[in-house]
C-alpha cells in the first residue's frame, strides 16, 4: 500500500482501544472503486459499505447530517493512498483531516466487490487510520 510522503498509516485492530471521533468533526465518507465499478457504486452502496466498517459512528453521523457528502474516487489501483490523499488534496478535502478507511465488501446485483470505503473528520493532528470494523466510535 503507497502512502503519501511523511505520513504513516495507524492500523487499528479489534484487540486496540476504540478511537473516539466526535460525530460534528466527520465532514464526508468516501469510496475508491476502479473505474468499471463506476456504474454499480452508489450512494446507498457507499453509505452501506460504511455502517459496515463503523456502525456506530456512521449511524449517528447520518441521524446528525442525513445527506453528508459521500467523495467517490475512481482508481485503477484502490489501495494507492497517495492517489487517494493527492485527490482529496485538489478538491481541497485533504488538509487539517484525518482520513479512516476500510478496504469493504459488497454485494450489488449478486455480485461480491471489494473496495475501498472512509471518511474524513476535521483533525489538529491529522492521520491515516486504517481501521477494523467497529474500532472507531463516537466520541
Amino acid at each position: 500500500m503507497e502512502t503519501p510522503a511523511n505520513m504513516s498509516i495507524r492500523n487499528l485492530t479489534m484487540n486496540d482501544p476504540p478511537l473516539r471521533v466526535a460525530v460534528p468533526t466527520v465532514e464526508y465518507g468516501f469510496v475508491v472503486v476502479p473505474p468499471v465499478l463506476k456504474a454499480v457504486i452508489n450512494r446507498r452502496v457507499a453509505s452501506d459499505a460504511l455502517l459496515g466498517s463503523y456502525r456506530q459512528l456512521w449511524e449517528d453521523v447520518l441521524r446528525a447530517e442525513p445527506s453528508i457528502r459521500i467523495i467517490f474516487l475512481m482508481s485503477g489501483n484502490p489501495a494507492d493512498l497517495t492517489g487517494v490523499v493527492k485527490a482529496l488534496n485538489q478538491i481541497g478535502k485533504y488538509e487539517g483531516r484525518s482520513l479512516a478507511f476500510d478496504f469493504v465488501g459488497a454485494n450489488v446485483g449478486g455480485l461480491p466487490i471489494d473496495f475501498l470505503a472512509g471518511f474524513a473528520w476535521k483533525s489538529a493532528d491529522p492521520e491515516l487510520v486504517c481501521a477494523a470494523p467497529d474500532t472507531i466510535l463516537p466520541a
